[in-house]
Parts: C-alpha cells; sequence; structure tokens
C-alpha cells in the first residue's frame, strides 16, 4: 500500500509539473507541442502496453493447458505483431470496431479526471463543487461501464489455449486466431464489444469539457497553488484542441501515453489508498444515550475478550453494535469521499440514522430471544433485560414466541434501544448463577480433555480424574438446580470425604482387615479434594453474589 501511494503521489507531482509549463502558454501552441511530444512517445507506449499484455499471457496460458498436452513453447510470442493484439491501440486516436484501447487505459485516465475534481470542489464554492461532483459521478459510472463491458484477462488465454489445441497450427497463427475471436468469441459480438470500449473514451472526452466549463472560473485567477496552476495548463491544452470531440479525447490519450511510457511499465489508477479503523469507539447516531466507551455497549470485552462467551444475549448484543458502528463510519467515509456533500445538505444524520434502524429491526428480536434463553438456561435475571423484552413485546403485541419489529418507526425503535442494556451487565452479576456454574465446569472438563490428548504424558491419568470429576459435577450442576438440591451435593461431598478418611484411618492405624475396601476408601479419599475443588469455588461464588445484591449501588 505505501508503494502504491508513493508511485502515485509521485507521478502526480511529475504530471503536475509538467503541465504547470502550459498554464501561461498560448492554447493553440501548447496543444501542438503537447500532442507532438505523445506522438513521439507513443510507439514505445505501445510496445510497453505489447510486452505486458504478452507477460501475462505467457503466464498465464501454462494453467489452462489441459493435462497430458503437450508443452507449449512461448518464446515465439514475443515476436507477435502489434498490430493482430486487438487491445493495444494501433494510433493514438478512438479506435473503431477492430481494436481499442482496453480497459486499463480508461480506468486510469477516468482516475485523473476525478483527481482534478476533487483538487478544484476543494477551492470551489459550494454551488460550483456541487456541479463539479455531479460531473464526478459521470466519470465513475463511465468507469463502472467500461469495467462492465471489458472482459477479464483469463478470456484471452482461454481462447489461446483452445486454439492451440485445436487449431494444431504453430503458436503465432493461433495468438492470431485467438485475437480474431477476442473478446466474445463472435466476430459481430466481439467488434460491439470493442466499439462500447471506444465509446467509452469519448464519454470521458466529454466529461473532461463538462468539467473544464464548471470549474473554469475556479481555475483561472492566479494562484500559488501548484495543483491549480496545472489545470490552468489543461485548460490551455483543451482550449488548443478548439473543443474537437475527437481532439479532447486525444488530450487525454496523450496524457495516458505520456505517463505510461515514462513508467516503464503500466502505472497503477491514480488513486491514494487510505486505511480507515473501525472501532467500537465513538457513538451512533440512533442511540439517545450516546454510549461510546466499549465497555458501555460491549460484553465480549471482558475477560480478555471472551466474555461474550458466556451468554448468547451477550453474543447477540456484540453483533448487534458491531454492524451499528460500522454503519455509522461507512457513512461518515462516504460522506467524506464525497466532499461532506451530506454534511452540507444537513442529512448525514437522518441517513445514519434511517440505516442503523433498519439494523435494530432485524436484531433487536434476536437479542429478545436471547436474553429470555438465557433466563431459562439459569443465567441472572436483570430487572433492566427485563423492562426491555417487556416493552419490546408491547410495542410489537406480542406476548410469547418470536417478535417481529418490521413495523417499528425509527422513533419507537430510539425508544427501545435506549431500554437495551445488555452491555451494561458484566460477569460480576453473574456469580453464582446456574449458568456460570455450567458454563465453568463444562470449560474445565474441556480444558482437561485436551490436556489428557495432547499434554504430557506422566499428567494423563491425574488430568482424565479431573476430567471425570468434573463431568460428573457438571451432571449434577445440570439436573439439581434447585437449593435443597444443592444442600445434598454438599452431604454427599461430605458423606465421601467422611467415609474416605474413616476407611484410611482404620486402615492404616488398626489391625482390620478391610478387604477390597481399603481400595475404595482410599479412592474416596482422592476423589474428595477434586470434588471440593469445584464446589468451594460455587459456594464463594454465590456467597460473593448475595454480598454484592446487598450492597449493588442504586
Amino acid at each position: 500500500m505505501n508503494e502504491h501511494n508513493l508511485e502515485v503521489r509521485s507521478r502526480r507531482a511529475a504530471r503536475d509539473a509538467m503541465l504547470a509549463q502550459f498554464a501561461d502558454v498560448d492554447s493553440t501552441v501548447a496543444w501542438g507541442d503537447f500532442a507532438n511530444v505523445a506522438t513521439a512517445l507513443f510507439p514505445a507506449y505501445r510496445a510497453t502496453r505489447l510486452a505486458t499484455s504478452l507477460e501475462r499471457i505467457r503466464l498465464g496460458s501454462p494453467a489452462r493447458r489441459p493435462l497430458g498436452a503437450p508443452m507449449i513453447d512461448l518464446a515465439v510470442v514475443d515476436s507477435i505483431d502489434a498490430d493482430v493484439v486487438p487491445w493495444v491501440p494501433n494510433e493514438l486516436a478512438l479506435g473503431g470496431r477492430d481494436w481499442c484501447w482496453g480497459s486499463a487505459p480508461i480506468r486510469r485516465v477516468a482516475a485523473v479526471l476525478i483527481t482534478w475534481i476533487n483538487t478544484v470542489a476543494a477551492a470551489a464554492d459550494p454551488e460550483t463543487a456541487s456541479a463539479l461532483y455531479a460531473v464526478k459521478d459521470k466519470v465513475s459510472r463511465v468507469r463502472a461501464d467500461a469495467d462492465r463491458i471489458s472482459p477479464p484477462a483469463s478470456v484471452f488465454e482461454k481462447l489461446f489455449v483452445e486454439e492451440l489445441r485445436d487449431g494444431g497450427e504453430s503458436v503465432a497463427v493461433a495468438f492470431e486466431r485467438a485475437s480474431r475471436r477476442w473478446p466474445a468469441d463472435d466476430p459481430a459480438a466481439s467488434g460491439e464489444t470493442i466499439s462500447a470500449l471506444n465509446e467509452q473514451l469519448s464519454a470521458l472526452a466529454g466529461c473532461l469539457t463538462e468539467f473544464l466549463d464548471v470549474a473554469r472560473s475556479t481555475i483561472e485567477p492566479s494562484s500559488n497553488d501548484h495543483a491549480l496552476r496545472a489545470l490552468r495548463g489543461v485548460l490551455r491544452l483543451h482550449d488548443g484542441t478548439a473543443a474537437s470531440a475527437s481532439d479532447v479525447a486525444r488530450l487525454l490519450l496523450s496524457i495516458e501515453v505520456i505517463e505510461a511510457t515514462f513508467a516503464g511499465t503500466e502505472p497503477r489508477p491514480d488513486q491514494v489508498i487510505r486505511v480507515v479503523q473501525f472501532t467500537s469507539k465513538g457513538t451512533v447516531t440512533i442511540d439517545e444515550r450516546e454510549r461510546s466507551a466499549p465497555i458501555d455497549k460491549l460484553s465480549g470485552v471482558e475477560l480478555a475478550h471472551f466474555g461474550a462467551f458466556l451468554k448468547r444475549s451477550w453474543r447477540a448484543n456484540d453483533w448487534m453494535w458491531g454492524r451499528l458502528d460500522a454503519a455509522e463510519r461507512l457513512v461518515t467515509l462516504l460522506d467524506a469521499t464525497s466532499g461532506q456533500r451530506l454534511t452540507a445538505d444537513g442529512t448525514r444524520a437522518s441517513y445514519a440514522s434511517a440505516i442503523q434502524a433498519d439494523i435494530l429491526r432485524e436484531e433487536l428480536p434476536t437479542v429478545v430471544a436471547e436474553i429470555e434463553n438465557d433466563v431459562r438456561l439459569g443465567a441472572h435475571a436483570s430487572a433492566e433485560g427485563k423492562t426491555f423484552c417487556d416493552a419490546v413485546r408491547a410495542v410489537t403485541g406480542t406476548a410469547n414466541g418470536p417478535v417481529d419489529l418490521s413495523a417499528a418507526d425509527e422513533q419507537q425503535l430510539r425508544a427501545l434501544f435506549a431500554l437495551q442494556l445488555v452491555g451494561a451487565e458484566n460477569l460480576e452479576k453473574e456469580i453464582g448463577s446456574a449458568l456460570a456454574t455450567m458454563t465453568s465446569i463444562a470449560a474445565l472438563a474441556t480444558t482437561a480433555g485436551l490436556l489428557r490428548a495432547q499434554g504430557p504424558r506422566f499428567l494423563h491419568r491425574p488430568i482424565a480424574l479431573l476430567g471425570a470429576v468434573s463431568r460428573f459435577a457438571w451432571r449434577i450442576a445440570r439436573r439439581y438446580r434447585a437449593r435443597r438440591a444443592r444442600l445434598r451435593d454438599g452431604a454427599l461431598l461430605f458423606a465421601i470425604g467422611l467415609i474416605g478418611l474413616v476407611g484410611t484411618i482404620i486402615d492404616l492405624f488398626t489391625s482390620v482387615d478391610l478387604g477390597a475396601f481399603r481400595y475404595v476408601a482410599w479412592a474416596l479419599l482422592a476423589l474428595t479434594p477434586a470434588l471440593a475443588l469445584l464446589a468451594v469455588p460455587w459456594l464463594i461464588l454465590r456467597h460473593s453474589r448475595k454480598l454484592m445484591g446487598r450492597r449493588r449501588p442504586r
């Protein structure tokens, strides 16, 4: 990207320096000198275009050769006559139905025009800038049409390989036959496509004339701005063509020839790449609470950004906020690329809000469903979550089941979104909940399974025991969630430990022969710490939650 931007900026500086020399020259003389330079460089440009095309064909054709087919001697491709290649121009003018300039020069010329339009619009009054952006839209449409009309590079490679396979002639003859079939595999259709590409260059010439007519009042006054001085040179060159459509097109093609010849290779389009980072920081237009910090909006930022794995509603909330933030940033970015037109018209906020309202119509029903699912799975049921769900159901008139907000207006969605506080929930509020307990035990069992499969061999047996215990505890927690059931679990743990302890003491300090029970006692004694390892944090977390509930700020 840095290399691309450096090349584009260097080429812009060289272009401006060249064009600025004609700013104070008579228009007829300026155009004559400029056209002579382009004419002198055209053979070199043509050779560069041909060499670049043949290199692409040389690299791409072998991959399209059928399996088992003999190798192709592509060395003779270098001897191909440029007159055979239909996308390499035969002269410094618009082509007809037999040859064209291809789509790449159209993209480059369009990019140069857009650069000039942006330069003048930045210095023009609002009315002129608006007219310039209308011309810019036309240029963009021409460029898009050229991309649509032009076939991909692989089309010729396919035709070339077919001719080599079916014709049996030499490489040069096969190349010529494939060129006659390009790009539509039908002479009549190919002529129409080639003619359509040439028409796009003619359309760009019309855009240049329209641009200079609108921008003349901004460009003509003397200015120290180097870019505007260069555009005065363009104005002199254009006036020298006497507004002849063919000569205006030749002016654009001359710029393409001069730049590409001195570049040595086909230059990149005249467009600087900017990297825009989309983050969760910042507000969105539709949010009346103006939440901007990630900690206020997202649940997944906790626990090293793994917090959203605990609850489905947290994941739904974070996904919704991601779409809302992206919509906000995209509208801002598109507004910037159009010269802040939406901001100037006072419509940027309304566009952003309308897009975000559509997002909320899709995502809020999912958030409601997941909040209710989490409660059924044993998650902490917050009063804010219940208020939000009740409000959504009141708007939709749905007491149970899925909700549909497709008919909700933007104001209703704003009010509902202000009640959506899932992002304010955190792990502390989930301490001791059945869902948190079961998720923790399941994570422990999964970790034990991974360590057993990939960890050191000497840890396999202890880890296997830990995994079995955690799975047993998970089943108990999943089946019994009532307080009385947890008391039974505690009593069972106490009984296991007591039996193991008593049996072990009898085995060690008395002469009583316990037989097979001695192994059971030792196993129960070993099992007790593992069970306690799971039970004690559970009890502590529940106690902490009770303390938090008493101290929760109002």
